[in-house]
């Protein structure tokens, strides 16, 4: 397993064992304050670990979480509903005689203080439930049940949150605007988000870190944008993407565009704003990345950065290959993916170490 050094550890796991004929031996550490997406293929051992996690399967092993150990070798076992997890899963579990309203107020109750966790009334504003709350879960779509299931997880004030694509049934709109929300309460609470999702794009929207698994195992952790970039998730074509962190320099000017600092370069992008200083996410899809070897002119393009070229990947049975650029040097940890042709790469004499010119087509923008 590959890491990267980062913030220390709100949750730390290494849990071995088998479900059947499935085994799982497989090890993370997730920062408080921060998102971490276990991504794999279905059957990959996601939702296992995330019960595991919970204790809601028994699995050999150590888990710990912001200093108190859940279980270890010598025997030690915290059950479940004493770990301060909240966990949603894909099939919602709510009370089924209780209205939704009398759902989130069971969790409130039994909650512990945490200052600055959430009231009912912001979670209902946030997930949108107020015209749900005199109803039934029979009375519910599977979107709904979803939105009141994350509800009464949060209402719980958790530690440890847990989502087993808790969102799978929610339009697009309404899934974003929550998954940014939820990404700013783990940041301004403290709290230790562990997400599985098979949904590429909403991994790239809502993680700071991403933990590869394949057959039970973890295969690479690490900040988002070093694992898609450096790990290289095998995307289809025009999904392959990175997620970079810049800082604004200053807001929209005249022209309606605001300047960023990227690892000491400069980024021109449209349609935000914030105080200067703030970090913000960007993300940048392979097919909106081309090189050059001499710096280019006359081009409508505006953003063009300097990089290094750090590895060259062969996509067998396609004419592509995939190019990785540390832009700022061959040091940098921001990596940039480009993907061109080898007749391209054999005409501009590519290679790792070769310094180059990445014009940016497109940048996106996604809440830091």
């Amino acid at each position: 397993m590959s890491a990267s050094a980062g913030p220390e550890p709100g949750l730390s796991a290494d849990l071995r064992g088998a479900v059947g004929s499935f085994r799982i031996e497989a090890g993370l550490e997730a920062p408080a304050g921060r998102v971490t997406s276990v991504f794999g293929p279905s059957g990959a051992g996601k939702t296992t670990l995330l019960r595991a996690v919970a204790g809601l399967t028994r699995l050999d092993g150590r888990v710990s979480a912001f200093g108190e150990v859940w279980q270890d070798a010598d025997g030690a076992f915290v059950p479940p509903h004493r770990r301060g997890v909240g966990f949603c899963f894909q099939e919602p579990a709510l009370f089924s005689h209780l209205t939704v309203a009398e759902n989130l107020a069971y969790a409130r109750r039994r909650a512990p203080e945490r200052p600055g966790a959430p009231v009912s009334a912001a979670v209902v504003e946030r997930l949108e439930l107020a015209p749900l709350l005199d109803r039934t879960p029979a009375g519910l779509s599977g979107g709904e049940r979803q939105r009141a299931a994350l509800g009464r997880a949060l209402l719980s004030n958790p530690g440890v949150l847990l989502l087993d694509e808790p969102l799978s049934g929610v339009h697009l709109g309404a899934r974003g605007r929550i998954l940014d929300w939820l990404r700013g309460l783990a940041r301004d609470l403290g709290l230790v988000v562990l997400q599985v999702s098979h949904d590429l794009g909403e991994v790239i929207r809502f993680a700071h870190r991403i933990a590869l698994i394949s057959d039970g195992r973890i295969t690479a952790i690490g900040p988002a944008g070093t694992i898609l970039a450096g790990e290289g998730i095998r995307a289809p074509r025009f999904e392959a993407s990175v997620v970079l962190v810049a800082r604004i320099l200053d807001t929209a000017d005249a022209a309606g565009l605001s300047t960023l600092d990227l690892d000491g370069q400069r980024l021109r992008v449209a349609g935000m704003g914030g105080q200067p200083g703030r970090p913000v996410r960007l993300r940048v899809r392979a097919r909106d990345v081309a090189l050059a070897t001499t710096r280019p002119e006359g081009l409508s393009i505006r953003n063009v950065l300097d990089g290094v070229i750090r590895e060259l990947r062969d996509q067998p049975g396609t004419p592509f290959i995939e190019v990785v650029v540390a832009v700022g040097g061959a040091g940098s940890r921001n990596l940039l993916l480009a993907r061109i042709t080898r007749a391209a790469a054999t005409e501009l004499e590519l290679a790792p170490g070769r310094p180059v010119h990445v014009l940016l087509k497109s940048v996106c923008l996604e809440d830091p």
